[in-house]
């Protein structure tokens, strides 16, 4: 299937953000991420608090994920039915319309949809945030 989508870096990864769920992308300053107890980060954003993901931990498995690129992150506010939450990616890198491909033992991957051939040649795996905000809510 065709999707429109943000292209993120994480550490040297590329991934695939479906636009669908992206409501607006943003740079918390230091103070407006806080731990609460018993439930993880959260992200202050207009007086609302969100679930912080950081995608580096959550991939951190893959190669290159778990670095850090030493810059500002950026952190993309994503819906997905009644679940909000941000997403902390390392950078922004582009917006393209993509083709989701299988690929094989993908499917057992948490928080993966499959494969996208990006414009520049690289592979960026598509993220399913639906599944990433379940597993990390």
């Amino acid at each position: 299937s065709v999707v429109d989508g943000l292209v993120v870096a994480v550490g040297e990864a590329e991934y695939v953000i479906p636009i669908r769920h992206i409501s607006e992308s943003f740079q918390p300053q230091p103070e407006d991420i806080t731990t609460v107890q018993g439930r993880g980060e959260c992200v202050r954003l207009r007086d609302s608090l969100y679930p912080l993901i950081r995608l580096r931990r959550v991939f951190a498995r893959f190669a290159g994920a778990g670095t850090h690129n030493g810059g500002q992150d950026v952190t993309i506010l994503v819906k997905v039915r009644e679940r909000t939450a941000c997403l902390q990616v390392d950078a922004v890198m582009d917006y393209q319309q993509v083709v989701i491909k299988t690929i094989d033992g993908i499917g057992r991957v948490p928080g993966m949809l499959g494969g996208a051939l990006l414009g520049d040649g690289h592979v960026g795996l598509v993220l399913d945030v639906e599944s990433i905000l379940q597993a990390h809510t």
